[in-house]
C-alpha cells in the first residue's frame, strides 16, 4: 500500500487508472522510471567526474546532454501521455549516448556498461520478447564497436576502480527501481483480485441465498398445491372406483384425473429441478436387485403402451449381476422419465429397455438403454434437450406438454450418481437414451425398512372385524379424501374413523380410544407429526400401534429426514386408493391386523 499511495499522483498525471487498465498503467510507470533513472545516473556521473577530474575529455559534456535529454523526454512523453513515445526517444537517446561513450574510452569497455541489464528489462517489460530484436543486436555491435577500437588504439589507463564502483551500484539502484515498479503494479493487480474475489463470494452468497429462499419457497408451494391436488385426485379415484357414472361423465372424470397426474408430475419436477440445483439431491447407495427394478418399471408402463398399440419390450440377456449397490429410487425416476418420453413422442411401433453390464474395476459399468421407433431428436438438438426448460422444438410444449425438465433432471441425476446419459440416433429410426453407471456388487435386499415399492393389484384387503383409524391432519379436505379413500379399501370392514385437527389432540384421543392404525400428517403447526408419533409411542409402550407418515414430500426424502423406526410406513400425498392399498397390505401381513381387529371386536 506504501508503494500505491506513491505512485498515486504520478498516475493521475499520467492518466493511467490501475482498476481499469493494468497493462497501460505499468507502461506509463516504466517510461518514468527509466526516464528518471536515466537522468539520476546522468547527473551523478557528471557530478563525479567534475569532482575528481578522472574523466576523459568530452565525458562531462556527454553526460549534460545526457541528463537533459532524458529529462526532456520523461516531460515531453508525460505530456503527450503516450509512454511508447517516451521510450522510443529514451532508446535512440540511450544509443547515441553509448556510441559517444564507446568513442571516448577509445577501446576501454565504458563504465556504462553496468547499465546494460537494466536497460534490457526495462524495455523487454515495456515491447516484450519482440524488443529484444532491436536491443541484443545494438549491444552486440556496441561490444563489437570496443573491440574494435581497442585494436585500433593504445590501450589507454582504466578507469579508477571508485568509478566502476560507483556504475555498479547506479545498476543496482536501477533494477530495484524496475523492482519497484513491477511491484507497485503487482499490488494493484492483488488489490483487484481481492476486489474481485470479495464480489465474487457476495454474489455466490447472494446466489446461495436466493437458492435456498427459491428451495424453500417451491417446498412450500408443493406442500400447498398438493393439499388441494390431494382432494381433487383423491375424490376423482374415489369416483371412479365407484363407477355407475354416465359414459359422458366418466369421460370427464378421466380427463380431472389425468390433468391431476399432469399437474403433480408437473410440480415434481420443478421441485427436483430446484432440489438439484441447491445441492439437496444426495446418490444413495443401498443394496437393490437391477432386475426388479427395470420389470417393474417396464410394468408399470406396459398398459400405456398398449393402450398406444405399441410394444414395450425388455431386454435383459446382457445381465452379469443382478444384486447391486447403487440408489435404486434414482435409477428408477430416469427410467421412468426415458420410457414416457419414449412412448410420448413414438405413434408407431416399439420401445424397447436394454441391459448391458461389463466389468470396470471393482464395479460393473451397468448401461440401459431405451430405445424407440420415434420421431427421434435432430442432430442440431442432441446437445440442447438435456438443457432445463429447453426442448427439441417450441411445438413440442403445445403438442405433448411438460415443462423441458425431465431429461435435464436425468442427466444430472446420472452425473450425481458417477455415470452419464446421452443420446444417440437409432439407425432403425427414433432415438437411443443410454444410461450408463458405475454399479458396485451387492447382496440381496427387499428395499428400505417402512417403503412400499410395489402394490399387487391382485390382493385386496380382507378385514372382517372392527377397525380403529384415527386420521390425524390440519387440513379438512385431507381428513375427507382419506376417509372416502379409507372406506373403499376397508369396504368389508367394521370401519371407525376418528380425526385429529392437531398432534396434541391426536396424543389426547389416543389416550380415549385404541387405534389399529394411524395415519400421521408430517407437516403441522405447533407440533409436527414426528414428535406427535413419538409422544405417542412413549405414551402407551405396551401398544403395537401402527402410525403411518403421510407425507407431502417424495418417498426417498421422507425416508431421510424421517427417524428411523418412529413410522411403520410412508404414505405419499396425493393419495391414491393403489397407494393406500399398498400400505394397508403391508401392515395386514404383518400380522398385526388381524390381532388388532380381534381385540376391538
Amino acid at each position: 500500500m506504501k508503494t500505491l499511495s506513491l505512485w498515486t499522483p504520478i498516475d493521475r498525471f499520467l492518466g493511467c487508472d490501475g482498476s481499469t487498465d493494468l497493462q497501460q498503467t505499468l507502461r506509463a510507470r516504466l517510461a518514468v522510471a527509466f526516464s528518471g533513472m536515466m537522468g539520476l545516473i546522468a547527473i551523478v556521473n557528471v557530478t563525479v567526474l567534475s569532482l575528481t577530474e578522472n574523466g576523459r575529455a568530452g565525458m562531462v559534456e556527454l553526460g549534460l546532454v545526457g541528463a537533459a535529454g532524458f529529462a526532456a523526454c520523461g516531460l515531453l512523453g508525460a505530456w503527450l501521455r503516450r509512454p511508447s513515445i517516451t521510450m522510443i526517444m529514451l532508446g535512440v537517446l540511450t544509443a547515441a549516448l553509448y556510441a559517444g561513450a564507446i568513442y571516448g574510452n577509445r577501446g576501454d569497455v565504458p563504465p556504462a556498461f553496468a547499465y546494460t541489464p537494466c536497460v534490457l528489462l526495462g524495455f523487454y517489460q515495456f515491447w516484450g520478447p519482440r524488443s529484444l530484436i532491436v536491443t541484443v543486436p545494438a549491444f552486440s555491435l556496441a561490444f563489437g564497436a570496443v573491440l574494435a577500437l581497442s585494436a585500433g588504439f593504445d590501450n589507454p589507463d582504466p578507469y579508477p576502480f571508485g568509478a566502476l564502483t560507483l556504475a555498479l551500484g547506479l545498476s543496482c539502484i536501477w533494477l530495484l527501481s524496475l523492482a519497484a515498479v513491477f511491484n507497485s503494479v503487482q499490488d494493484v493487480a492483488a488489490r483487484q483480485l481481492r476486489r474481485a474475489n470479495d464480489d465474487l463470494a457476495t454474489a455466490l452468497a447472494e446466489s446461495q441465498s436466493a437458492q435456498r429462499a427459491k428451495s424453500e419457497f417451491l417446498a412450500n408451494v408443493g406442500h400447498e398445491v398438493r393439499t388441494p391436488l390431494n382432494g381433487v385426485l383423491g375424490m376423482a379415484d374415489v369416483m371412479h372406483r365407484v363407477g355407475g357414472l354416465a359414459p359422458d361423465q366418466a369421460e370427464r372424470l378421466d380427463l380431472i384425473r389425468d390433468s391431476g397426474q399432469t399437474l403433480l408430475e408437473l410440480l415434481n419436477e420443478i421441485l427436483d429441478q430446484s432440489k438439484i440445483e441447491t445441492g439437496q439431491v444426495v446418490a444413495e447407495k443401498v443394496d437393490f436387485n437391477l432386475l426388479q427394478v427395470i420389470e417393474k418399471t417396464a410394468a408399470s408402463w406396459r398398459p400405456e403402451a398398449e393402450s398406444r398399440g405399441l410394444d414395450l419390450h425388455v431386454d435383459l440377456d446382457g445381465i452379469q449381476l443382478a444384486d447391486v449397490k447403487g440408489d435404486p429410487l434414482r435409477l428408477r425416476q430416469i427410467l421412468n422419465n426415458l420410457v414416457s418420453n419414449a412412448l410420448k413422442f413414438t405413434e408407431s411401433g416399439h420401445v424397447m429397455i436394454q441391459l448391458s453390464q461389463a466389468p470396470d474395476g471393482a464395479d460393473w459399468l451397468t448401461t440401459l438403454e431405451v430405445i424407440d421407433t420415434g420421431t427421434g431428436v435432430p442432430e442440431a438438438k442432441r446437445d440442447t434437450i438435456f438443457e432445463a426448460f429447453h426442448q427439441a422444438d417450441a411445438s413440442i410444449t403445445r403438442r405433448y406438454g411438460g415443462t423441458g425438465l425431465g431429461l435435464s433432471i436425468s442427466r444430472q441425476l446420472a452425473r450425481l450418481m458417477g455415470g452419464e446419459l446421452r443420446l444417440r440416433g437409432n439407425p432403425g429410426g427414433g432415438s437411443c437414451f443410454s444410461l450408463t453407471l458405475p454399479l458396485a456388487p451387492g447382496q440381496a435386499s427387499a428395499g428400505p425398512q417402512g417403503q412400499v415399492t410395489a402394490v399387487d393389484r391382485t390382493e385386496r384387503v380382507d378385514l372382517a372385524g372392527a377397525v380403529r383409524i384415527l386420521s390425524v391432519d390440519d387440513v379438512a379436505t385431507n381428513h375427507i379424501v382419506l376417509r372416502a379413500l379409507l372406506e373403499q379399501v376397508f369396504s368389508s370392514a367394521d370401519l371407525t374413523i376418528d380425526i385429529a385437527n392437531s398432534g396434541q389432540a391426536a396424543i389426547d384421543l389416543t389416550s380415549e380410544h385404541c387405534h389399529d392404525l394411524i395415519f400421521m400428517d408430517i407437516q403441522m403447526p405447533e407440533m409436527d407429526g414426528a414428535t406427535a408419533a413419538r409422544r405417542i409411542r412413549d405414551a402407551h409402550p405396551d401398544r403395537d400401534i401402527a402410525i403411518i407418515a403421510v407425507s407431502a414430500l417424495e418417498a426417498d426424502q421422507s425416508a431421510r429426514i424421517l427417524p428411523a423406526g418412529l413410522f411403520d410406513h410412508i404414505l405419499p400425498k396425493p393419495t391414491s386408493i393403489e397407494a393406500l392399498q399398498a400400505v394397508v397390505l403391508a401392515w395386514q401381513r404383518t400380522g398385526t391386523a388381524g390381532d388388532a381387529a380381534r381385540a376391538t371386536a
